[in-house]
Parts: structure tokens; C-alpha cells; sequence
């Protein structure tokens, strides 16, 4: 009898390869026959390779990388001269064989382009209960269950009595107004089967149906599980985002429709059927059907644009999705979907699997400020849609909540306090949005008005630039280099950088212009010159071209390498609000005045002159998207043009310096200094040395904040700049 092969095609960690391939087959897996197809390497084998081993792949040129992932694509039957036997299934492997009466895969089973597999669904999650342990249900320590939950059973809201395992939604609001939780109508909420009326939204009442199917008992809502006219439980549970989906037992997400009112998709004998039309089919070296699912699907919906989803999905350790072509799972260790062939299984050689937002779980937070991971964040979310900008600290509030324990001192406005003077630095990619505070808002919440603050991202609706903290990171030396899957930009902590930051000026924080004012407290380099090491912290010494250099670990976390120990938040610092109004600062700093170059329309950098014409250095404004006219390339719009030679239309602006900055002229800083490679830019001294500046407009003695960028050093001085008292709002 002919035995089944198994034939493979092996991912790497590298990008698509466009030359020769040049494997290197283990002895432990010489069962296994390579050869390549089309530039990609084909594998056949009659068994699973070991989870444990490392495929190193070579190609010209580039060096070498290791496999991440191996996917079986298709059976085909070849003569043996042996009998075959067909080996048990491993932890995390997903039978190649499908029975629709238990749900796990099938040759036969082919996925309907209409109706959704309930079987199927049944199967990832009970796959998921049985075999990934701890990976996906990990003991939390602050376990918590909502006070309202919904009893899909008897389609109702209910106080649970004692802690119960409860389904989370992440859906998009959108105009639908109907179906909130009152405190006038709690009762009438309470009542079995008040869920169900055709005044319920739509997606609700598809959702609530789902997961009676599923045999999943309990659901968290926002809109049915927080009373929306008490202020104090709205912020209670606003604060509590991250402990709610984290809690959860797996988080359904409805990426269908613009709003609460459009339903599910493709349930049968409930919703409407999936529309087949709809469906895409792209495919590219490397990227498994599953893969392409979330990475086409997801990002080109509302949901995916709204500001609201991103903690929710962030904190979600289990995830199922419905689209608008099919539903797919996501957990710590696999990704499943109905898009995958069961001829085209995914399995993978490591134990856990990266999924869409895998990176910033709450298992991932470090127990150190990380003030790249939090950028990534802040980048991922800034440039989303919210109904109503007052909702831009509330939506955010989770994270911010969740990282308060790491970051000394909490957030100003969405700046970590202990870095400020790096924060302050933050700069955007495009074109901005001035946020502005809705007064029918503020007038239904009976609170008073919010004045976003121009020093922060807050105030901006823009995306952010990933490298604008960059000078921050130098108390990183090694750690597990983090960014937002499917973002335009990525970055790496192990690109070196001589980007150097100095503080300068003292600052303030107040409510308000009469009100007290406390000290800003940014001082994450308070360690870097003690001979004690913290407690908590071990000191290693290393020699290093003669020379000994020390690297320092945190028990917390002992796989991460400090150049210098960092303040941490002790467990007797007080919980910090994650919502701080303060929206002015104070400092004492230097002020002068440059010509600016008139900005390009396609452009957000442009250069600075003395009054003699010479070249001072670089702003980055926050310009509005009124009249921007966007490039073919994004990119562009950061790119400093030259100044045009007969310098007319130069402009007088004002500037403050809010820190000294400094970068190795032997390095290669191209990537985060805009001006590193123009011409006028000085490279004959061994630093290149510059104030960090805020261009500033003035209204009713309050500075606001224009752009951000540097002046050279020798040149500020130069100007006898004028020392004065600012308020930044």
C-alpha cells in the first residue's frame, strides 16, 4: 500500500528570498528531502519534523536565518518499502483528518463560501482548553468578574454571585444609539429575554444567539454591562478595561458593518449569509492563508480604524473573529481559520504562534518602564477614529492603567513623567488634526471642560513618528525588540544609535493657571552615575577592548540587559490615576527667534535660518490637513527639501529650548535625524550638538506648542537668547 508524504514548505524569520536558497538539514531529520521550487524551499518527509529543531537557511549575500514555521500544503501518495504507520497526534498539532461531528479537520471537509462551521469554531476553542495550558489561561492574580454580565441562555443581564468564566465583545458602536444600560431601566434589562427585541441592536442579539450556540454561558458588553448615565461607574470600568478582557475567557470581535446595527455574517438559521463575492484571494512568498486573513481582512475595516478596539484587543489573551467572509481564532499558541485548507495546516516548530496584537498581551508587559514598547502603542493608536475627541484619554486609560505600576510617576497627558524631557520630543508623520473638547458632551457628562494640551499627542490627531523617543532608549542595551504587526514602520533596538538627550530646564505641572504647581519628576538617569546599585538590581562587569563595561539586571525580568538601572515604582509608591488633568506646564528657559523656510505642500520639515541667512537647523510642524497635498510616498512628507536659492518667503518664528541633544558624527543617524544628510548640516566636529526646540504661537499669555526640532547649538547661543518664564498649554 502506498504511504502518504508529507510536503512542506519551510518559512523563515528573513524576508522573502531572491536568490539560491542553501539548506542545511540536521542529521536528526536526514528523513526529510529539500529541494527548491520557484524560490521557495520544498521539504518531503514521511514524518513531523522535532519541534525543537533550528533549520539555519543561507542565501547569498545575505547571510542566514532560522525557520519559524513549517506549512504542510498538500498529501500525495508514493510507493514504500516498509509498512507506514501513522504517528499519534503531538501537543499543539491539529489532526490532518476531519470529523464534522466532533470538529477537527477532514480531506473532505470543505469550508462552505456561505455558512460558517459551528463544529468547527467548537473545535478551536476546545483544542485550545485541552492542549495549550497556561500559555492561554494563565493564573492572573488580580482575577476579577464585571458586576453586570449577560445570561445568553436566558438572553437577560444578570449580577453574577460568584466568579464566573465570561466571553468579552469588541465591536464597533458607531451611531447606533438603542440598547443601553440605564439606571432606569436595569430592571427591565433583568428580565429574560429583553435582550432580544428588535430595540437591541443587531450585533448584540447575533452575538448573544452565537455563543448560545457555542455553549458559552456569560458576556461582557459595554454598552448592557456598564450603566451609561453613572459618571462613576462609567470611570470605574474605564479604568478597568485592560483587568476586563484580560479576564476573560476569550474575546469575540465583530470587524462587520459600521455600527452596532449591522449584525453577524454567514450563521445559519440566525444571520444572513456571508456574500462569496466578497472574498479575496492574494497570496505572496511566505505568509500562510491564515496569515493573510488577518493581515487583508482586519486592517481594512471600521472596527480596525476605531480608537476603542485597540486596548480591547491588546488585553485579549483568547480571540475569535468574525469578518465579513469567515471567522478565525487567535490564541497565545495558534492561529486557526476556515480560510486554511486542511491540507495547508499550520504547524509550528516553536511552542507559541505571534498573532495580531501577540506582542503588547498583558503577559507581555514588562515589569520595567519599556518606553519603546509604549510608543508603539501610542503610534498605534493616535491616528484611530473616536465619535467624540473628549473620549481620546478614556480609550487609552486601559494601557495607561496597566503600565502605571512600571512607569514612576504615571502619565501626563500620554507622556510617561519620569522620561518628559524625551517625550516632549514626540513628532508626527503627516498632517494633524487640532483635538478639540464637544461642549454637548462635556454638558451630558456634567464635567467641565477638557483643554487637550498642545505639548502632548493628545491634543493632535496625526501619526506618530516610531523614532521620536529614540534618545530615550539608551538604558536598554538588549531586550526582545517589540513593534505593531502590520505597521508602516518598524524599528529595532539593536540598530545602534549616539542620539543623546541632556535636560535643561525644570518643569511644572498644574490644574490651572491660578492653581499649586508640583515638580515633574524626569529623571530615568538618576542611577547612571552612582557607584550603589538599587535594590533589586545585580551589576555585571564585562571586558571590552581592554576596558570593563558593566551591564545591569533586574530580578523582575533576567533576560533583559540595563546599561544603567532605571527608577521602578517601589510597592509602597501609591497607584498613580492614569488620567491626570494637568493640562499646563511651567519651566524657566531660554527664547530666540529664526527665520523658517515656507513649507513644501507635500511636506512637514523644513529648515531654520539666522538672521544672516545661515543655517540653523530643522522644525518638524504640526501642520493641517486643509490644503496638504499627500505624496505618492508617504515618506516624503518627513523629507527636508533643499532651501531654495534665492531665499525669499523666509518667515519669522518663535522658538524655545526645552533640552540639549547631541549625535556622534561617525555615526550613521540618517534614520532619526532628518538632517543628518544635508549639506549644510556641520560634520567636522566629533558631536554634532543642538538645543531640542518647540516652535510656540502665544494666545492670552499661554504658549502653545507649533512643531518640534532642532537648532544648533553654537548657534542658539549666538542669538543672546532671553531667559523667561513659560507656561506651555
Amino acid at each position: 500500500m502506498a504511504n502518504k508524504r508529507q510536503k512542506l514548505s519551510i518559512e523563515t524569520s528573513d524576508p522573502p528570498m531572491s536568490s539560491r536558497l542553501h539548506p542545511v538539514v540536521p542529521s536528526t531529520e536526514e528523513h526529510i528531502r529539500l529541494r527548491e521550487e520557484l524560490s521557495q524551499l520544498r521539504a518531503f518527509t514521511h514524518r513531523r519534523p522535532q519541534p525543537t529543531t533550528d533549520w539555519t537557511i543561507g542565501r547569498e549575500k545575505y547571510g542566514c536565518g532560522f525557520t519559524t514555521s513549517w506549512l504542510f500544503e498538500e498529501q500525495f501518495e508514493e510507493p514504500s518499502k516498509e509498512p507506514f504507520r501513522e504517528p499519534e497526534a503531538e501537543p499543539g498539532w491539529m489532526d490532518s483528518k476531519y470529523d464534522s461531528t466532533r470538529g477537527s479537520p477532514t480531506e473532505e471537509h470543505k469550508k462552505d463560501p456561505e455558512w460558517i462551521d459551528i463544529n468547527l469554531v467548537k473545535a478551536w476553542i476546545d483544542g485550545c482548553d485541552t492542549r495549550h495550558g497556561a500559555h492561554c489561561h494563565p493564573t492572573r492574580k488580580d482575577k476579577i468578574t464585571p458586576c453586570w454580565l449577560i445570561d445568553t441562555g436566558e438572553a437577560c443581564i444578570v449580577r453574577p454571585t460568584t466568579s464566573v468564566e465570561y466571553v468579552a465583545l469588541s465591536y464597533v458602536w458607531g451611531s447606533t444609539a438603542s440598547g443601553l444600560a440605564c439606571q432606569s431601566n436595569l430592571k427591565e434589562l433583568q428580565k429574560p429575554g429583553s435582550l432580544l427585541g428588535p430595540a437591541m441592536p443587531r450585533t448584540i442579539r447575533d452575538v448573544i444567539s452565537v455563543l448560545h450556540l457555542l455553549d458559552e454561558r456569560y458576556l461582557w458588553v459595554d454598552r448592557l454591562c456598564i450603566i451609561q448615565d453613572d459618571d462613576k461607574d462609567k470611570e470605574k470600568h474605564i479604568n478597568n478595561m485592560a483587568a476586563i478582557y484580560s479576564n476573560a475567557s476569550m474575546t469575540l470581535v465583530v470587524t462587520t458593518g459600521d455600527d452596532a446595527d449591522y449584525g453577524l455574517r454567514g450563521i445559519s438559521g440566525i444571520t444572513p449569509a456571508m456574500n462569496p463575492q466578497k472574498r479575496k484571494s492574494i497570496w505572496f512568498p511566505g505568509a500562510t492563508e491564515h496569515q493573510l486573513t488577518r493581515l487583508v481582512r482586519v486592517p481594512t475595516t471600521k472596527w480596525y480604524s476605531r480608537g476603542w478596539t485597540l486596548q480591547e484587543i491588546v488585553f485579549s489573551r483568547r480571540t475569535l473573529f468574525f469578518t465579513e467572509t469567515g471567522v478565525f481564532w487567535e490564541c497565545h499558541c495558534h492561529t486557526w481559520s476556515e480560510d486554511t485548507s486542511e491540507r495547508r495546516l499550520l504547524w509550528s516548530n516553536s511552542k507559541c504562534n505571534e498573532k495580531l496584537a501577540d506582542i503588547f498581551r498583558d503577559s507581555y508587559f514588562p515589569s520595567w518602564p519599556n518606553l519603546h514598547m509604549y510608543l508603539q502603542l501610542v503610534a498605534a493608536y493616535n491616528n484611530r477614529q473616536l465619535t467624540f475627541d473628549d473620549d481620546i484619554l478614556a480609550a487609552f486609560a486601559g494601557i495607561t492603567t496597566s503600565l502605571n505600576s512600571t512607569f514612576q510617576g504615571g502619565f501626563l497627558f500620554g507622556l510617561p513623567e519620569v522620561f518628559l524631557d524625551v517625550a516632549l520630543l514626540w513628532r508626527p508623520m503627516g498632517p494633524c488634526r487640532r483635538r478639540s473638547s464637544c461642549e454637548d458632551e462635556q454638558k451630558m457628562r456634567k464635567k467641565p471642560g477638557t483643554a487637550f494640551p498642545s505639548w502632548s499627542w493628545i491634543g493632535w490627531q496625526t501619526e506618530i513618528d516610531p523614532q521620536s523617543w529614540k534618545c530615550g532608549y539608551d538604558y536598554i542595551k538588549s531586550t526582545n525588540v517589540i513593534s505593531w504587526p502590520g505597521s508602516k514602520y518598524n524599528i529595532s533596538l539593536k540598530a545602534g544609535s549616539s542620539w543623546k538627550l541632556k535636560p535643561t530646564v525644570q518643569w511644572y505641572v498644574a490644574d490651572g493657571l491660578s492653581s499649586p504647581s508640583r515638580p515633574v519628576i524626569s529623571d530615568y538617569k538618576r542611577h547612571q552615575r552612582s557607584r550603589d546599585t538599587p535594590a533589586g538590581w545585580s551589576r555585571y562587569s564585562l571586558p571590552f577592548e581592554g576596558l570593563e563595561e558593566a551591564e545591569f539586571v533586574h530580578l523582575s525580568d533576567m533576560k533583559t540587559r540595563f546599561r544603567f538601572p532605571i527608577p521602578l515604582p517601589s510597592d509602597k509608591d501609591t497607584s498613580w490615576p492614569s488620567i491626570q488633568e494637568g493640562p499646563f506646564l511651567f519651566c524657566r528657559t531660554t527664547r530666540a527667534y529664526f527665520l523658517m523656510e515656507p513649507l513644501h505642500p507635500s511636506r512637514i520639515v523644513t529648515s531654520l535660518f539666522d538672521e544672516n541667512g545661515m543655517w540653523a537647523g530643522v522644525i518638524r510642524m504640526q501642520v493641517e490637513e486643509e490644503g496638504f497635498v499627500r505624496p505618492e510616498d508617504e515618506k516624503d512628507m518627513t523629507e527636508l527639501p533643499e532651501p531654495r536659492k534665492d531665499g525669499s518667503g523666509l518667515q519669522k518664528e518663535e522658538f524655545i529650548a526645552i533640552s540639549e541633544g547631541s549625535a556622534r558624527n561617525r555615526w550613521n543617524e540618517a534614520g532619526f535625524l532628518e538632517e543628518w544628510s544635508f549639506a549644510e548640516r556641520p560634520r567636522k566636529t566629533p558631536l554634532y550638538e543642538f538645543f531640542n526646540v518647540l516652535c510656540i504661537t502665544h494666545q492670552d499669555g499661554i504658549c502653545y506648542r507649533k512643531g518640534v526640532g532642532r537648532v544648533l547649538k553654537n548657534v542658539w547661543l549666538s542669538q543672546n537668547p532671553e531667559t523667561l518664564e513659560v507656561t506651555l498649554g
